[in-house]
This record gives structure tokens, sequence and C-alpha cells, in this order.
């Protein structure tokens, strides 16, 4: 059961870590720097999340792609994963919220490098949810792909009708 976090409270949170990396410096304590970094992509993404902006959500990128300057995969492979997991889920909120399957595509990259030391036999519940999250970032993907591919080729109802036949319960959302 996830909690719900206010607004307010998320961005405190943003203040805060924003805050602790003027001490956390990347020079002084590079993994310290690192994991807040990967915090406040935390805060940001579900404040972008929160808030429906598109502009939370890059910022949250920013700071998931800093951390993984520090975070590296050969220094500690399990935080690498953990930050490649994030930046995933960061991508694929921000690839629906712009339908940009050029983000989705992106997401799904990063679902799969992180899959990469997120081994079973090393964190046995985490690779469960990401092999599981995966095909449908992957799907959301390929739809969004095959949209923007008709929308260019002027097939978009074709494309309906394909949909609505391998989903007849469902409305297609493009």
């Amino acid at each position: 059961m996830e909690r719900t976090v206010s607004v307010e409270l998320l961005r405190e949170s943003v203040k805060a870590y924003r805050l602790a990396l003027l001490e956390k410096t990347r020079e002084r304590a590079p993994l310290a720097w690192a994991k807040t970094q990967n915090n406040l992509g935390l805060a940001l993404s579900r404040l972008g999340e929160r808030e429906n902006s598109s502009e939370r959500l890059r910022e949250a990128l920013d700071s998931y792609r800093a951390a993984l300057l520090e975070h590296a995969r050969e220094r500690v492979p399990l935080m690498w994963a953990m930050t490649q997991n994030n930046l995933g889920i960061a991508l694929a909120r921000l690839g629906q919220h712009e339908n940009s399957s050029e983000r989705l595509s992106e997401a799904v990259e990063a679902f799969r490098l992180a899959l990469l030391e997120r081994k079973r036999e090393r964190v046995p519940l985490l690779p469960t949810r990401l092999r599981e999250r995966l095909p449908n970032v992957r799907a959301a993907a390929d739809m969004r792909g095959a949209f923007d591919s008709a929308t260019r080729t002027g097939q978009v109802e074709r494309l309906r009708i394909q949909w609505l036949a391998l989903h007849p319960t469902a409305l297609p959302d493009c």
C-alpha cells in the first residue's frame, strides 16, 4: 500500500535535498552526493507526477543522470542498477505524459540495464518487479511509435482497427 505524500511535503523535500547538495558536494563525498542526487530525483519524479509537470520530470532525469556519474556500475553495481531503475520510471512517466515514443524507448533501455545487475540471486524481489514493468513500457513505446508512424503516413484509422482487433474490450489511448 503506497502512502500519499502531499505536494507541499514533496516541495519541502526537494528544497532539503538541494540544500544538502551544497554540503555533500561531489568532490567532498562522491557517493553521498550521488545518493542525495538519486533521492532528489525520487522527490522530483513524484512531484512531477503529482503536479502533472514535465519540467519536474525532466529535472528528475537530470538528478538521476548526475547520480550515475558516481553510481558507476563497476564501483557500486546495485546502486547503479537502482538508479537506472529510477531513471527508467521517470522516463516512462515523462514518455506517457508527453506521448513520446523516444522517452518510452529510453525507459525500456534503462530497465534493461538495471536488470543486468539486479539478478534474482542478488536481489530476489526487485527483478520480478522490473520484469513485470518492462513489457508494459515496451508495449506503450511500440504503440506510441506505431501511432506516430500512422500519423505521418495518414493511416491512423487502419492502426485503430488493428488495435481494436487485438483489444476488443478497450479503446486505444491515441
